[in-house]
């Protein structure tokens, strides 16, 4: 098999992620009218529960429907931003001053709209902008709701920071109407560490969890999947320290089933009478993305040593003496400069295949 540097699977991975099927939206417009139609390149955001899709529903005033354009990502066409603008007055054209000089615009409207989500009602008017940044990740998806907490990745807040101006319906309030936004979530970091699990007390058969748990599945996509294994090849962290890329491409095709699941699986891990008294580990990949988000990636590896104030030495699978993990297979899989770590001599051939013997 060969294996390509990863400076080529990085580049190759940040390809595909521009080239295959990776959406987002490319334009927002309003329309009113009770009957009123998208065009054919647009359609309508998705109600929700309990919704119709139109922002006045159940109050006098015009019927408002938001529609929506979406295609493959384009750094230079996606929308990556969305906020909503509240004014007392009707002739914004705008996003207002600051939001203007930022960059922002009014999304577009047709079909008789005035750009006013409550057009018709009075009291005040609600408008919404959007970016188009390309160092932000798109947005893939809306969805209205009228609960407090989306379904579906963040909500879009109000330019005012007023949680209150989040809701995009006003006089009456039959509803409250919020809008939900769903990005395409990319890692921006990863970082490995082993973590204490417990005290091993008595000889016990363990079960575990090994895989990857999503808080909300909505937001992640494959594209998530990809950029990880992208950036652990590139520039893996752990302990500190940046992991040599010579070990980073095999750790991440070794371990990437761990974060390509949406799910956790269980697996059993045997202590014997032997590590009676000792501290187990577990090792795992934290990935930060650019939805803001932290998430845990855990392996099926397990080591046990001293006591918890003696992590294992080496990264998980480049120990030669493992479970106890203190004399590591090379210099670049020492992660410790402890007294009881050391290194190997290196084999000369496969090492996974043909462990080396300890000198």
């Amino acid at each position: 098999m060969v294996v390509m540097r990863p400076s080529v699977l990085l580049s190759c991975v940040l390809l595909s992620l521009t080239t295959q099927a990776m959406s987002a939206l490319i334009d927002l417009q309003l329309i009113t009218g009770k009957h009123s139609t998208c065009l054919d390149t647009h359609s309508k955001v998705d109600p929700g529960p309990d919704l119709n899709g139109d922002f006045n529903q159940d109050v006098k005033g015009e019927y408002v429907w938001l529609c929506i354009q979406d295609g493959l990502y384009d750094p230079t066409t996606a929308i990556t931003d969305l906020t909503i603008v509240r004014s007392l007055h009707d002739s914004l054209s705008g996003c207002g001053s600051l939001l203007d000089s930022q960059g922002w615009k009014r999304i577009g409207q047709d079909q008789g709209s005035s750009g006013d989500f409550n057009q018709g009602i009075g009291g005040g008017f609600i408008y919404m902008c959007y970016q188009k940044n390309s160092d932000h990740p798109p947005v893939e998806r809306l969805q209205m709701t009228e609960k407090d907490e989306c379904p579906l990745g963040t909500r879009v807040h109000a330019a005012s920071g007023n949680t209150a101006d989040d809701d995009l319906q006003a006089g009456d309030h039959k509803h409250y109407i919020y809008l939900c936004a769903a990005r395409g979530c990319l890692a921006s970091d990863v970082r490995g560490s082993w973590v204490s699990m417990m005290v091993i007390s008595a000889p016990i058969d363990e079960t575990w969890m090994h895989g990857t748990s999503f808080k909300d599945t909505d937001s992640y996509t494959s594209d998530w999947s990809v950029s990880v294994t992208a950036e652990v090849s590139a520039d893996l962290i752990v302990a500190s320290s940046k992991v040599s890329t010579e070990i980073t491409a095999e750790v991440s095709q070794t371990y990437q089933r761990e974060w390509t699941d949406t799910e956790q699986h269980e697996f059993t891990v045997h202590f014997t009478s032997d590590y009676v008294g000792k501290q187990s580990w577990q090792f795992v990949f934290t990935t930060h993305d650019t939805c803001n988000r932290d998430t845990d990636s855990l392996t099926r590896e397990f080591a046990a040593t001293e006591g918890s104030w003696r992590a294992p030495c080496c990264l998980p699978g480049y120990s030669i003496d493992a479970p106890a993990y203190t004399k590591c297979h090379s210099l670049d899989a020492l992660i410790s400069p402890g007294p009881n770590c050391s290194v190997a001599t290196p084999p000369t051939s496969v090492w996974r295949e043909h462990p080396p013997i300890a000198v």
